[in-house]
Order: structure tokens, then sequence, then C-alpha cells
């Protein structure tokens, strides 16, 4: 364990570990208990009649269109899966069909065309962290493993 002689030493170090941690092991896991929250939230309580989910494969739960970025100790999630193409009548798609983040439509809902209900995943996922502490103990357990003594 490496011996530091200031403060200002001691708490770089702990910064870039905690960083470390963050932008590896506890974005990973955060990005699988949403996935499971938009099951429960968004795949079980609606059945889609006009168009295909893509669910694991390039949908809303896909953690591959889960980003996150680190700053300052901070990590900032976002959930930016694509909405899905419209076909036009002679088989081409439409460019934008729709000018809006998938994310926030399902979450916040809309009262348009095709009226959608609120459903959401990003606070049942806030919830469920709040309650099971997930992000917490992956978080120690991943500076243990960065050689940190964490009670």
């Amino acid at each position: 364990m490496p011996v530091y002689s200031n403060f200002k030493d001691l708490e770089e170090a702990i910064c870039k570990k905690v960083s470390n941690s963050l932008n590896s092991d506890v974005a990973k896991a955060i990005k699988v208990e949403e996935s499971k929250e938009i099951k429960n939230t968004v795949y079980d309580v609606y059945t889609p009649s006009f168009y295909e989910r893509r669910k694991n494969n390039g949908g809303l739960s896909d953690v591959n269109n889960m980003h996150h970025e680190v700053f300052d100790g901070i990590l900032k999630i976002t959930n930016e899966t694509p909405v899905n193409p419209i076909r036009k009548a002679e088989g081409s798609f439409y460019d934008r069909a729709f000018d809006y983040e998938l994310d926030k439509l399902v979450e916040y809902g809309n009262t348009g065309l095709y009226p959608m209900p609120e459903r959401p995943f990003t606070k049942n996922t806030i919830i469920k962290l709040n309650q099971n502490k997930k992000h917490v103990k992956v978080l120690k357990k991943s500076l243990k493993n960065q050689g940190l003594d964490v009670i």
C-alpha cells in the first residue's frame, strides 16, 4: 500500500480509484438494474400494437444503448436508444419520422396521435437502487479490489 506525504496526494489517489470504479463496475451494475426495471415497468405492462419491440437486441433494455460518463466523481448514465425506423408506403424509411428521444417518450408518455401511458423506468430504477443499494455494494467491492480498505 502506498504511503502519501500530504492530504492532496491521498485525495487524488482515492478520487482516481473512485472514478475507475464508477466508470467500470458501478456503471455496468446500474445498466443491468435499469435493463431489469425496463422489463418490469415497460415490457410487462404494455403490448405494442403497431411496432415490434427490440428489447435486448437494440431496444430500450439493451445495455449497449446506455451510455455513461464520469466527471468529478459523478456518474451520469443516459439511455440513447433510437426510435424504431418508420417505413414509407413504397418501402423506404423516413429519415426523422419523430423528433423526440425514445427514453423520454416512454418515461413520461404522450398524448399524441398514438397516446402512450407514462412508464417511468428511470424513476423506478432509482427507487430500486435506493432500496437494494446495489450501486453502493458494487462500489465498495470495486474499491476493495483496487486495494482500499472499505467498510
